[in-house]
C-alpha cells in the first residue's frame, strides 16, 4: 500500500519514512539502506528525516553513518540555535556526551543569555565525568536566579544548587 501511494507522491517524506520503517520491520535491510541513503540525499529532508534516518542507521549498529547524518542538522544551518540544541540533544540521549557538551557550547554563543543552555552544558558536562565544571555551570545557573524564584532552568538548579 505504502509503494503504491509513492508511486503517486514519490516525494511525501512522511511515506518514505514509512517505508523505511516498514522495510526494517521486515527484514528488508538492503532495500532499507537504499532507501535511507535516498532520504539522506534528498534536499529537502528536514531535521525530522534526518534524526529517523540517523536513528535507523544507530539500529543497524553504524555509529559512523549515524553520527554523519545527525551532524547534517547543523551544516546547512550552522547559526540556528534550534539545530544545535536538538544535534546536542540528540548526542546526550545517545551518551555521546563530549560532542552534546561541543553542540551546546556553540548553542550558548548563539544564545549567551538563555538560562536553559548553562543547564544543558551542565548535564553534558555530568554525562561526559567533569562534574566539577557541571557543578559550576549549575552554580552559576543558581546565582542567575532571583531568590525565591521557581519557573524555568534558572529555578530548577537554583533548588539544586541551594539543596
Amino acid at each position: 500500500l505504502v509503494r503504491r501511494w509513492l508511486e503517486v507522491l514519490p516525494e511525501e517524506m512522511d511515506l518514505r519514512l514509512r517505508l523505511l520503517a516498514l522495510l526494517e520491520e521486515t527484514g528488508a535491510l538492503a532495500e532499507a539502506k537504499r532507501v535511507a541513503r535516498e532520504l539522506r540525499a534528498d534536499p529537502l529532508a528536514d531535521a525530522r528525516v534526518r534524526t529517523a534516518v540517523g536513528e535507523f542507521w544507530l539500529r543497524q549498529e553504524d555509529e559512523a553513518e549515524a553520527r554523519r547524518v545527525f551532524s547534517e542538522l547543523v551544516e546547512r544551518t550552522p547559526y540556528d540555535p534550534w539545530a544545535r540544541r536538538r544535534l546536542g540533544d540528540l548526542y546526550r540521549a545517545h551518551g555521546w556526551y563530549d560532542d552534546a557538551y561541543r553542540e551546546y557550547g556553540a548553542l550558548a554563543r548563539l544564545r549567551p543569555d538563555d538560562p536553559a543552555v548553562l543547564l544543558m552544558l551542565a548535564r553534558a558536562a555530568a554525562g561526559a565525568g567533569r562534574v566539577d565544571e557541571a557543578l559550576r555551570l549549575e552554580q552559576r545557573l543558581g546565582e542567575s536566579v532571583e531568590e525565591g524564584a521557581q519557573g524555568g532552568a534558572a529555578g530548577v538548579a537554583g533548588g539544586a544548587v541551594r539543596a
